[in-house]
């Protein structure tokens, strides 16, 4: 019975709060966040590459994982090259070089992939002046992905539709794509063959795999995270007032308030409100409060306040360092496999050479055409990274210093891993005697004959002079006599100091 009554009475309070369709309470409600964590469009990807915990935890990566030396070619397998023919294609090389910028634009496209999912570039293809070839880049510039926010006005049957680059539009009947790109008001379609198109292979959408969506609702957080700093940093600086008013009695007992003329004032709770909340409205920095003993008035203390959002601030900023780089993986795993950093390095190393891969691969197929189209047929191009960990030279020699005496390792072949020039035959048996004599064992010196005993002796009675068994002129003779025995005694050198000076005084 009781039950029935409690769930009706709820269900009432229920409709009755739903068709007023306001919120009931305080006279200044709370109103809802207005940032919604869960939805993601372009623009929060482009806002989202601004900020700058993701801006620089994913440019310490590219820098770290993307650093291009330059581009070599490789021939084909079952050719034997000339040299004239390799110094032709070298010397193209840096002339379309100079136009593609590989070391630059390959980091832009890590970038623009990781960020929108895609990275795009526009090039034209004709004739420069400097180079031989017909078929060359003679412009090659990044588009930005953002650009490509809105669909064609004209579509294939059944196409796919991109996940946010909606001007990137795949038909699968052809497996061809379109893009069409927001230029001011207007809507450009760019021919596709003028279009390197960089994005991951696995992908299930047109315009590829954003991996910043993942972290979207991180970095909104953090936004608002900074916006609830800022607030708190105001309201220390100008603290919340809080006012508590006092109701009036009710049986006359309490103490009764009158104006200038002898007017009761104050007598019930409303006339106290009204009062209270007009001095809350004038209340400033530059006022005084003056209000009756039936007021209190206290600061809303935010004393932890500062600390929870710093803390808050940092945890939010450590999830985005550490998906970028994956560096709670790197230190985890390091830690429980080897107790050092050298696992976690190596992983890092594992990750940048795969991701290289997959960038540059465009990148190769759009020289190779260049080398096929201007008869080149079968060459390759292969990308040169610079290293990861920086050598340490003084390591590798101990090492390979050790490798040649143990006989794993010949000299040449150590010199050949580091591209030196091999050594001849009489080179290395120069070498070898060299090596021989600096090892020899120097010849012993003769030992030193022991000292007399007559100098002994002599010693023993210098000795005797710190109890006073030698006179200063006794002493003089010896020093004059035999000066080397007596600077091998145990005599201090103070006393000898002060007899020599005595001497040197009668000698003149």
């Amino acid at each position: 019975m009781l039950e029935n009554i409690r769930q009706k009475i709820s269900d009432k309070i229920y409709t009755n709060a739903k068709s007023t369709g306001t919120t009931a309470g305080l006279q200044f409600s709370l109103e809802a966040s207005e940032s919604d964590y869960s939805s993601i469009e372009l623009d929060d990807l482009r806002k989202g590459s601004k900020n700058d915990v993701v801006d620089r935890a994913l440019s310490a990566w590219i820098d770290f994982a993307f650093q291009l030396d330059y581009v070599d070619v490789d021939p084909p397998y079952d050719e034997e090259p000339t040299e004239e023919e390799k110094d032709e294609i070298f010397q193209e090389l840096e002339i379309i070089n100079k136009i593609i910028k590989p070391s630059l634009n390959v980091k832009s496209a890590a970038k623009d992939q990781w960020i929108y999912g895609s990275a795009i570039f526009n090039f034209g293809i004709g004739s420069l002046e400097e180079s031989g070839w017909s078929n060359v880049p003679t412009s090659f510039k990044r588009l930005p992905p953002y650009s490509f926010s809105e669909l064609p006005e004209t579509k294939p049957e059944n196409y796919r539709e991109a996940q946010f680059l909606k001007g990137i539009v795949y038909n699968p009947a052809d497996g061809s794509f379109t893009y069409t790109q927001k230029q001011k008001s207007s809507k450009v379609d760019l021919p596709a063959e003028n279009i390197l198109h960089v994005l991951s292979p696995t992908s299930e959408f047109p315009d590829g795999d954003s991996k910043y969506a993942n972290i979207n609702h991180i970095v909104k957080q953090l936004a608002d995270i900074e916006v609830a700093r800022m607030q708190t940093i105001r309201r220390l600086g100008a603290p919340v007032l809080c006012f508590t008013v006092e109701a009036p009695s009710t049986d006359g007992t309490g103490k009764t308030y009158r104006d200038a003329t002898g007017k009761p004032i104050f007598v019930n709770f409303g006339d106290r409100m009204a009062t209270v909340q007009e001095v809350a409205k004038n209340q400033n920095r530059g006022s005084i409060l003056v209000l009756p003993d039936f007021v209190k008035v206290e600061v809303l203390k935010l004393d932890n306040a500062l600390k929870a959002i710093r803390d808050e601030a940092e945890a939010k900023e450590l999830k985005i360092v550490q998906y970028v780089i994956c560096r709670d993986f790197t230190e985890n795993q390091g830690s429980s496999l080897s107790g050092s950093s050298v696992s976690g390095l190596d992983f890092l190393k594992l990750r940048a050479e795969g991701q290289r891969e997959d960038i540059f691969e465009k990148f190769a197929d759009f020289y190779n055409n260049i080398l096929k189209e201007n008869g080149k047929e079968g060459w390759k191009v292969r990308p040169v990274w610079k290293e990861l960990e920086p050598k340490n030279l003084l390591n590798d020699a101990m090492i390979a210093k050790a490798m040649v005496e143990s006989g794993v390792f010949t000299e040449n072949e150590v010199r050949e891993t580091v591209e030196f020039p091999e050594l001849s035959e009489e080179e290395l048996q120069e070498k070898s005697g060299r090596n021989s004599e600096e090892n020899e064992l120097p010849e012993k010196e003769p030992e030193e004959k022991p000292i007399e005993n007559s100098a002994i002796v002599l010693n023993e009675e210098i000795d005797h002079e710190v109890e006073g068994q030698l006179s200063d002129e006794e002493l003089a003779k010896l020093i004059k006599e035999n000066p080397l025995d007596v600077l091998r005694s145990k005599q201090k050198l103070e006393k000898i100091e002060k007899i020599l000076g005595k001497y040197i005084k009668e000698a003149k």
